[in-house]
């Protein structure tokens, strides 16, 4: 920063010295009181606040996603929930286990054993159920669906919960670039405070002047204390999400506001297009309108009857002839009931899936011009600032700053011009702020990975 040397001050017959009297008398004993009791406590506690601190703790983007995806409780439900879909896909499948059974026959109630004493028959026999028109395919290919629309579920919630860390992480950097803005006011106002002073003792200016200066400064000092406030804020906010990792009030988000690495095409057809590909979200939701269409088609199936066959074995010495085999096969008549309910059902859910993926491209669409609109609004903004404004309020306030120094101005003037200043350099953060979170809304309906 710029300091001021407070010898290259002409000494001028102060303007209006009976008003700078009138207010040091009455209003200006009031605002001296106020100073002397806050300005020492506003610089201890700017002191704590400033972002030089030692143990704050540096970290980068892909430091803090790392932490998110390690701890993230959520992350590892759906994980779970993709452990069981893979269990359902095992059982569907499944082969039915054969039924097995062994049989004593020709047991009266008087203790004999057979017809004639010489022992009973016995017989066993195997049964296997036979599932007809491809149930077990069916269901192994609407298992397989499950999983893979479970994977996609996952994917979609590192992507939208990723770009909530994101954003927490530049919420940071904001509040972060807010506290140097207000720090460097702060030492704006000091440098001048004292070179003003310097002129008062010469009778420079009137002592109204070095008061409403120091008035300034209080509030500037009270400004970043309130910014330092805001840091602590996004940092829990920030901790919050990463589980509260150990040292997370003191994290630094240690970065630059980030632009897109290419440019963003305005043709709004491709990025839908893109989208469509891309988006795990929609993935998982066709893999759910197919995997209804499979649940139906096997409602439907279910309607033909399952065939059980067995073989058996019998020996019984009191038959003509003593080792027999036998062979059977069941088949239930499906006379009364043959799956209207199940297959309604079915069809129900297969229709609403179909809506679910309608709906979901609507939603896409809409995200993607929204989030078109505003990071091309927000790009502007930015760029607005860079090109047309920064270095013409900078030269405003420092000629203010020489204008007054010389005595060609007044000191509301040189107020404005560093109020002007403060809110300008404020403004611009926020700018790049809402540029970032523009591109990160963008990223995110466009599943991509095109800012850093």
């Amino acid at each position: 920063m710029r300091s001021i040397n407070p010898v290259i001050f002409k000494r001028r017959k102060p303007r209006n010295r009976a008003f700078g009297n009138t207010f040091g008398r009455s209003a200006g004993y009031g605002i001296r009181v106020l100073l002397a009791t806050a300005l020492p406590a506003l610089c201890t506690a700017q002191a704590v606040a400033a972002p030089t601190n030692p143990a704050d703790v540096p970290i980068t983007e892909n430091e803090a996603l790392a932490l998110f995806y390690q701890r993230n409780l959520e992350l590892i439900a759906a994980h779970f929930k993709i452990a069981q879909s893979q269990a359902q896909e095992v059982i569907a499948a499944a082969l039915p286990n054969p039924v097995f059974s062994l049989n004593v026959l020709e047991i009266d109630g008087s203790g004999r054993l057979g017809n004639d004493g010489a022992g009973p028959g016995v017989g066993v026999a195997v049964t296997e159920l036979l599932e007809t028109a491809g149930k077990r395919r069916i269901r192994r290919a609407s298992g397989a669906l499950g999983t893979q629309s479970a994977e996609a579920d996952l994917k979609d919630a590192t992507r939208t919960l990723s770009a909530g860390v994101r954003r927490a992480y530049y919420a940071l950097l904001l509040a972060q670039k807010n506290v140097t803005v207000a720090q460097d006011t702060v030492d704006q106002y000091a440098q001048i405070v004292i070179a003003t002073e310097f002129r008062l003792k010469h009778g420079d200016v009137a002592e109204s002047d070095v008061w409403r200066l120091k008035v300034e400064a209080y509030k500037a000092r009270a400004d970043s204390l309130s910014q330092g406030a805001a840091v602590d804020k996004a940092r829990a906010d920030l901790a919050s999400l990463l589980r509260w990792p150990v040292d997370a009030m003191h994290f630094v988000a240690r970065a630059e506001w980030p632009v897109l690495r290419q440019a963003v095409t305005e043709d709004r057809d491709s990025l839908f297009t893109e989208a469509m590909t891309r988006r795990p979200d929609l993935a998982a939701a066709n893999k759910r309108a197919e995997q209804s269409k499979q649940e139906l088609t096997l409602a439907e199936r279910t309607a033909i009857p399952d065939v059980t066959v067995g073989a058996g074995y019998l020996h019984d010495i009191n038959n003509l002839n003593h080792d027999t085999a036998n062979f059977s096969v069941s088949v239930p008549l499906p006379l009364f009931y043959r799956n209207q309910g199940e297959i309604q059902k079915s069809a129900v859910s297969m229709n609403a899936a179909a809506l679910e993926v309608e709906q979901l491209q609507l939603t896409i669409r809409k995200e993607i011009v929204g989030g078109l609109a505003a990071w091309q609004s927000a790009e502007a903004i930015a760029r607005g600032f860079e090109r047309d404004v920064l270095k013409q309020v900078q030269k405003i306030r420092d000629g203010a700053e020489v204008s007054y120094q010389k005595g060609g101005t007044s000191i509301l003037d040189l107020l404005d011009a560093q109020r002007n200043y403060r809110e300008v350099m404020h403004d611009y953060q926020v700018a790049l702020y809402n540029r970032t979170i523009a591109g990160i809304d963008l990223q995110a309906a466009l599943a991509s990975e095109t800012a850093k």
